[in-house]
């Protein structure tokens, strides 16, 4: 029984298939986009003075990348984990920061740049709601931090 949304299962069904199993694939999450509060065409002036753009996800690079507002940032990129950092490459952006081993917000704030991190500008694009706890530790380190989300998830209807 494949999980995943529908546009993220067929890997995972071919490599069932390919060992000998039958895959199911039966999505009970689905990923839809959304604007960010202020719209799309606020975020090249807000990422102006960023220092640092991080990515929860790889949904959250396809969601910002696709729109080419990167293309006049000089902030620097950091990535979750090896998917995310997978995502930005594919744009032919590069990443400067990602976990070794823990592909978590634990990982990521592991590395030595989120270690002192005072009156740093960060904006995070994840998905909307989930875990604060990113977001919260890197304010208390002395961050200013902006979450912008630009997805949703839901669950389906089956079909």
């Amino acid at each position: 029984l494949v999980t995943r949304p529908r546009e993220q299962s067929e890997n995972l069904a071919a490599l069932i298939a390919k060992n000998g199993g039958v895959p199911f694939i039966f999505p009970t999450l689905e990923i839809l986009p959304i604007d960010p509060v202020g719209g799309w065409e606020e975020l090249p002036q807000i990422l102006k003075d960023t220092d640092i753009i991080i990515f929860t996800s790889a949904n959250a690079v396809r969601e910002v990348l696709s729109k080419k507002i990167l293309q006049t940032s000089q902030s620097e990129i950091a990535a979750i984990g090896t998917a995310t950092h997978a995502a930005i490459t594919e744009f032919g952006i590069c990443c400067d920061w990602l976990p070794m081993k823990d592909y978590r917000s634990e990982g990521l704030l592991d590395l030595p740049v989120f270690q002192k991190i005072n009156n740093k500008k960060i904006i995070l694009f994840a998905g909307e709601g989930g875990r604060d706890y990113l977001q919260n530790i890197l304010e208390e380190r002395g961050a200013k931090v902006e979450k912008i989300a630009v997805y949703r998830r839901i669950c389906p209807s089956p079909d």
